[in-house]
């Protein structure tokens, strides 16, 4: 940019899994957890799972359209007999057993989980029934939504089945912790790149971190952003949809005028082979690193990369 330009100039004048409905079996009966000849309630999916069950939220690229990620649980009557009647049982969200689960990770130096946010999922239900002559109740459904959830957080959920009108619950399968990750499978959209973004950095220091750059789409693989200077033209960035490297070949992107500096038109193209050459789908980050010259050869201003990020 200018500033940069300027000092040349004086030295030369001397960078969930979806989880698909799943059957529980009931656990067998070989002492575990003392269930042996004892009908307690439990939840299957703790005694599956080790009261741990891990959801995936896979991301293709942001602005995606929301997706709905499921996780399930219901109550499972163990022992010899079915339900001689129904039996009732409710289960709660546990941020009891949270604040326990997170006193041990600090002790093990280990950050906290933090509780999923009411905004990001529903839940089907927290009530249900083992029926008559059945063993399990109904499957209850956690739904997730995959836009809603932020990326770098520890987030769980804790349910507990809290009640049963029938029978003992075994506290040690009581509680699943279901657990959320984002998994990021990048796919290139074209409606991605486009639009206002955030400027991360710019080391030609036209633009200050925080302002804004607009994207514009020039090909189902290209776009374009343009600096500060006036009579700025459009650089076009070209976007290798399968490794998602960026590059730009060399263009005029300044006026005849380029920024005052006595050089005339100001060319620029990407560093090849620089690891600052991406966009980054999951996140929507767009990086390129330039080398700025005078076009007619006459002066080399210096390698720039300018980050940008999706609003």
């Amino acid at each position: 940019m200018k500033k940069n330009i300027n000092h040349l100039a004086l030295a030369l004048a001397f960078a969930v899994v979806l989880f698909a409905c799943k059957k529980y079996e009931p656990l067998p009966f070989n002492n575990k957890d003392g269930l042996t000849g004892n009908p307690g309630i439990y939840m299957p999916q703790s005694a599956v799972s080790s009261n741990f069950i891990k959801v995936s939220v896979f991301r293709k690229f942001a602005g995606q359209a929301d997706s709905i990620y499921k996780a399930y649980f219901n109550a499972y009557l163990s022992g010899y007999v079915a339900a001689a009647s129904g039996i009732a049982v409710t289960f709660e969200v546990d941020v009891v057993k949270l604040d326990s689960l997170n006193a041990l990770e600090l002790a093990a130096g280990r950050p906290p989980y933090e509780l999923l946010p009411d905004s990001v999922y529903t839940i089907s239900g927290l009530n249900g029934t083992i029926p008559a002559n059945e063993r399990g109740s109904e499957l209850q459904t956690i739904s997730i939504h995959d836009t809603r959830i932020q990326d770098n957080h520890k987030y769980i959920l804790p349910i507990t089945l809290k009640s049963a009108s029938g029978g003992s619950i075994n506290s040690k399968l009581a509680t699943t912790f279901y657990t959320f990750s984002i998994v990021c499978r990048p796919v290139y959209s074209q409606s991605m790149f486009q639009g206002d973004f955030i400027v991360v950095k710019d080391d030609w220091s036209d633009y200050s971190p925080g302002q804004i750059c607009t994207l514009t789409t020039v090909g189902p693989n290209q776009f374009s952003f343009k600096y500060v200077e006036s009579g700025a033209k459009p650089i076009v960035v070209t976007v290798n949809t399968t490794t998602f490297e960026t590059s730009v070949a060399r263009q005029v992107y300044t006026s005849d005028n380029g920024y005052g500096a006595g050089y005339g038109p100001i060319s620029c193209e990407s560093v090849s082979g620089n690891a600052a050459n991406y966009v980054s789908p999951c996140d929507g980050t767009f990086s390129i690193r330039l080398k700025h010259t005078a076009n007619n050869g006459a002066a080399n201003f210096g390698e720039a990369t300018i980050v940008l990020k999706r609003q």
